[in-house]
């Protein structure tokens, strides 16, 4: 009766022990409790969020058979249940925590891209890595990190601004690529392409631009809603701004940039996806090099990879539902966009936007960081002397985060909810939710209580002004002002809204055709 048993095993440990007279207690073991096999403790599908991702493909008994996928969960399951009655919101798989989501999912993730491009770099035998800025970001850390793990100690690296806007003269390339810019028209204006174009003419006044605008009847802050509108202000500008001259000094530049910052024999690491940045920089660049991309799109790689012969290495022969900004994310720096290059002193440098970056988003994106090497420098101080034995599938150590970005719930994608992006090229868009834009997203499986709130169905592009000037108003002011302003995105508008009442849609478009037909 003076004896306490403690065990890990209910039935043995407590049950047997109290059939003896015996005090007993339950400690349990950290992997039961991080593999949600305590019912009054659970973390849903935090072990194997992965194994849904690629449920389609493998089976979770047919993951853990990997050594090195089974002993990277396991270090995440001693990291988070040393303590296996630490505390977890039980309607979540990750605890809405962007410590836990670095540690396991973007780890992991970091861990099999390290070892990817270890690959590349000896069998190409290759001699530097340049990783591209933003996306590049925590994948050069991981790698500097692994380097002598991978017996590449005398590997150089770099970090290098890059964006489209930086690389737009080479995009362009000439008077026909003003007509293949990498933009969503809808999302522009001519003052904004003009903004956009500064590197095809001479330098002009904010003032005498919006003359020459008014004087050619464009109005110069409403955004273009058809195509044909469009084209007719290319054609506008190249007849009336466009300078060969000026488009050759700033293709000039950005060559001379790269070329000081990405020397011959290298790899050059960038996220994805298209292949238009590869192009660009391709064509720029007097030496070869060898690209590596975590996965591309499909709609215009090929395109480019054939037509400009571009070497790209792929880390996944699959493209995942998620391309975006939420991978984007979760890998990049929290900062300011470069957007150009400036020439001072003999010296070029890259120039960024100065936007200040509120202390809760770089909450998140530290914790993302901090978890990440917590987790590298564990697997290195657990696994560097049997790493000959620590096989593992680079694509397999990855679907956790694939599982992150895929199929985690509602509940943990609110850890964004501070969190936001801009895109000011493609689609004029300064302050992109990232919470919101995630959450449009569907996850695969909704843990009990956390379903999605109604939400658009698509991300609607819509001009700056237009959208402070709906910002704090009623929805009937708002139906007036997109009336007015912008009628094709009211339409695109009222039918995600609506999306999920048909009557009401239906009657809805039977009305406006009345209306229509009065006038």
């Amino acid at each position: 009766r003076n004896v306490l048993h403690i065990g890990d095993n209910w039935e043995h440990d407590v049950g047997m022990s109290k059939k003896k007279g015996m005090q007993s207690a339950f400690l349990a073991k950290a992997k039961d409790r991080f593999g949600n096999a305590l019912s009054f403790a659970p973390t849903n599908y935090l072990s194997t969020i992965g194994c849904l991702n690629g449920r389609q493909t493998t089976t979770w008994n047919k993951m853990n058979a990997s050594l090195g996928y089974r002993s990277m969960k396991a270090l995440a399951a001693n990291r988070f249940f040393d303590n296996p009655y630490a505390s977890w919101n039980k309607e979540t798989d990750f605890d809405t925590n962007p410590y836990v989501m670095g540690y396991y999912a973007v780890g992991m993730h970091l861990v099999g891209v390290s070892k990817w491009i270890s690959g590349i770099v000896k069998n190409r035998s290759l001699s530097h890595v340049t990783f591209l800025a933003r996306d590049g970001y925590l994948p050069k850390m991981v790698f500097d990190e692994m380097k002598s793990y991978w017996d590449l100690g005398a590997i150089t690296t770099n970090y290098v601004p890059c964006s489209r806007m930086c690389l737009l003269p080479w995009m362009i390339e000439n008077a026909q690529g003003l007509y293949n810019l990498p933009i969503e028209y809808r999302g522009h204006n001519p003052r904004s392409i003009m903004q956009l174009l500064q590197c095809c003419y001479a330098p002009l006044e904010e003032k005498a631009m919006l003359e020459r605008l008014e004087k050619a009847h464009f109005m110069a802050a409403k955004n273009f809603t058809r195509y044909e509108e469009f084209i007719r202000f290319i054609n506008w500008f190249r007849e009336n701004f466009f300078d060969a001259r000026q488009l050759e000094a700033a293709k000039a530049l950005v060559t001379e940039f790269y070329t000081q910052h990405i020397p011959q024999n290298s790899l050059v690491f960038d996220l994805g996806y298209s292949g238009r940045i590869l192009s660009a920089l391709k064509k720029c660049l007097p030496h070869p090099v060898v690209f590596a991309y975590i996965h591309q799109d499909n709609s215009s790689f090929e395109t480019y990879r054939r037509r400009d012969k571009l070497d790209v290495e792929l880390m996944y022969d699959f493209v995942p539902p998620f391309s975006d900004l939420i991978r984007e994310y979760f890998l990049s720096e929290v900062g300011n966009s470069c957007v150009g290059l400036e020439k001072k002193d003999g010296k070029i440098n890259a120039l960024f936007t100065d936007t200040a970056v509120p202390f809760g988003e770089r909450f998140i994106s530290l914790k993302i960081k901090e978890g990440v090497l917590q987790f590298v420098q564990d697997f290195i101080n657990s696994f560097s002397f049997v790493k000959d034995q620590m096989y593992f599938n680079d694509v397999l150590v990855s679907m956790p985060f694939e599982g992150l970005l895929h199929d985690s719930n509602y509940e943990d994608r609110n850890v964004l909810a501070m969190a936001f992006s801009e895109d000011t090229v493609y689609g004029q868009n300064k302050r992109i939710s990232m919470n919101d834009f995630w959450k449009r997203q569907s996850p695969a499986h909704v843990v009990k209580g956390t379903a999605a709130p109604a939400s658009p169905a698509v991300i609607q592009v819509e001009s700056n002004e237009l959208r402070y000037g709906v910002e704090g108003k009623s929805k009937f002011q708002k139906a007036i002002m997109y009336a007015i302003c912008d009628r094709p995105l009211l339409k695109e508008k009222v039918k995600a809204k609506l999306k999920g009442h048909p009557f009401i849609l239906k009657i809805t478009k039977r009305a406006y055709k009345i209306v229509k037909k009065k006038k």
